[in-house]
């Protein structure tokens, strides 16, 4: 595990590099956000390389705990694919709504009061941010069109 982690950790980085440097030659306005996204994910990449060095350094290995419950991780798989089916039937609203504490569910996360609340919330945020600040309107949605 510690070498597929460090290994992840630096494809990630390269990732986030490679999306930084190709960004540059985007429009003035359209080359901040994918820049900002890009460097949080390099930060994040490096966070990892470091926890997972000092993880090795603390504890002895203990086995790869991604493959403990695999029916987990496929249950995932095919709940993405029918996140992405419903997205373009239903719209990005309720899909998410939906999906995020379902998906919260199947990692172990039971607690509904916490995850429905942190579900709305963020679909709301990403509804403000697009709509609100970047000025991009949301696809065809059956939850907004209401309103």
């Amino acid at each position: 595990m510690f070498k597929r982690d460090i290994l992840t950790a630096l494809g990630v980085f390269a990732f986030a590099v490679a999306v930084i440097v190709n960004a540059r030659g985007y429009s003035e306005e359209s080359r901040f956000f994918p820049q900002l996204v890009a460097g949080a994910l390099a930060l994040l990449a490096i966070m990892m390389f470091v926890r997972t060095l000092q993880s090795r350094a603390r504890t002895p290995e203990n086995g790869d705990a991604m493959f403990e419950a695999p029916w987990r991780m496929l249950l995932v798989v095919v709940l993405t694919a029918i996140y992405f089916t419903a997205f373009s039937v239903v719209g990005f609203t309720l899909a998410s709504v939906i999906f995020i504490p379902l998906s919260a569910w199947l990692f172990g996360y039971r607690k509904l009061w916490v995850t429905v609340p942190v579900a709305v919330a963020f679909v709301v945020g990403l509804i403000a941010l697009f709509n609100g600040i970047l000025g991009l309107p949301m696809p065809p949605d059956l939850v907004l069109a209401t309103f």
